[in-house]
């Protein structure tokens, strides 16, 4: 969800990007289900999306490459900024699953892992801080490759999509937030 973007001195406001594969198209869809805007994404053919997030500070896209293992990161308007995959200092890290979030408030990416974990890693160049959890309490399986659909940063709190269960599940990153309601993703009580 995009509170506002400007794309080209046209500002669209409460819109949802969409990642589309086939042709690896992106779309600005209003909250009325219009598509507000849609253009191609500069990446390789080869790039298979699995998941995107907005980062508003510099209105760019990241999104989750689940063949490269990589997050490419593109301008408002679809252009290829730049790369990185993540790694620590013994070597590489386990694939990423099909989730990516951006954390406003430490400007950071919270990513899913196929062993289960969510890593925190900085968004200049992937590399992993020390903070990752286990999401080991949403149930057998957690640590499946299957396991999500999707995770997104709400407030203090993460939304987790449970790809198999066809459930949303709601973990705590820190005290002190407003209540969850249930389809209520952008927090503004409607």
């Amino acid at each position: 969800f995009i509170d506002s973007i400007n794309i080209e001195d046209v500002v669209l406001e409460d819109v949802l990007a969409v990642g589309q594969t086939d042709g690896l198209i992106l779309r600005l869809i209003g909250l009325d289900g219009t598509v507000k805007t849609s253009y191609p994404m500069e990446l390789p053919d080869t790039v298979l999306l699995g998941a995107l997030t907005y980062l508003p500070t510099t209105q760019e896209y990241a999104l989750q490459d689940l063949e490269s293992h990589e997050i490419q990161v593109l301008d408002s308007t679809g252009r290829f900024q730049r790369s990185c995959k993540p790694t620590d200092l013994f070597g590489e890290l386990p694939p990423m699953g099909a989730g990516l979030a951006y954390d406003p408030i430490l400007d950071t990416f919270q990513a899913s892992f196929v062993d289960g974990l969510i890593r925190e890693m900085y968004v200049a160049n992937c590399l992993p801080t020390t903070f990752e959890y286990s999401l080991n309490s949403l149930g057998e399986g957690f640590d499946t490759d299957n396991f999500f659909g999707g995770i997104q940063i709400a407030g203090n709190s993460m939304l987790v999509l449970g790809a198999q269960s066809n459930a949303i599940f709601q973990v705590l990153l820190s005290p002190f937030s407003p209540d969850f309601v249930r389809g209520d993703f952008d927090r503004n009580g409607a």
